[in-house]
């Protein structure tokens, strides 16, 4: 389903193709990946889902994304909740989707990000974790 980074918007985006139906997609990039972040750094959080599955004649597919940031086992900041309604085109590939994570009130250490994206017409998801630090 996804692939999880964590980037910062003075770095570079590289293209990446994953899926030979997407390749013409401009906006699936994959950032300069940085787990190494200044308590005043702008974090964006990354990952791609792939293929939602469409629902009957809307062809909507409805993705919801919900995560949290833990230093070690104490959640430390929960993240909103999104809800992604995609049309579907044709065949659906690789979705990208983005958030934000402000990091100026964590005190420096060691600390990980959990992301859950669930397909909600499939009745499927997937967690994903990264480990991060910030200074």
């Amino acid at each position: 389903m996804s692939s999880l980074t964590l980037s910062s918007p003075e770095l570079r985006l590289r293209r990446v193709d994953l899926d030979p139906e997407s390749s013409r997609d401009s906006q699936i990039v994959i950032p300069a990946v940085r787990r190494a972040f200044s308590r005043d750094a702008e974090v964006v959080g990354s990952c791609l889902v792939y293929h939602p599955r469409p629902q009957g004649k809307s062809g909507e597919a409805r993705v919801t994304v919900s995560g949290s940031i833990r230093r070690g086992k104490n959640t430390v900041r929960k993240l909103p909740t999104s809800r992604h309604i995609l049309m579907a085109i044709a065949s659906m590939g690789a979705i990208p989707l983005q958030f934000f994570i402000p990091l100026a009130d964590f005190d420096p250490g060691v600390y990980t990000l959990e992301v859950r994206a669930q397909d909600e017409n499939a009745g499927r998801g997937i967690v994903q974790d990264v480990d991060f630090l910030v200074r």
